[in-house]
């Protein structure tokens, strides 16, 4: 998903990153970076995605197809 799809999606279920953040005991700063891309931690990207009760590869799909895509050029 895009970080708009993601935003999206919070707005229709009603969840903030406020209440996620305060759900999985995170700051707010690291799982708004992680929903917009700006951080990579895997241990964050999995709590947010039970929290909001997608799976990660389809929350994160963005995340997965640039670490191929970067993973592919250095190669």
């Amino acid at each position: 998903m895009t970080t708009r799809e993601i935003n999206a999606l919070l707005a229709l279920r009603g969840i903030s990153v406020q209440q996620i953040a305060a759900d999985i005991n995170e700051d707010r700063s690291v799982v708004s970076a992680t929903l917009n891309y700006l951080r990579l931690n895997l241990r964050v990207r999995e709590k947010i995605a039970v929290r909001i009760g997608v799976p990660v590869a389809e929350l994160f799909d963005q995340a997965l197809q640039q670490s191929a895509q970067a993973e592919a050029v250095a190669a």
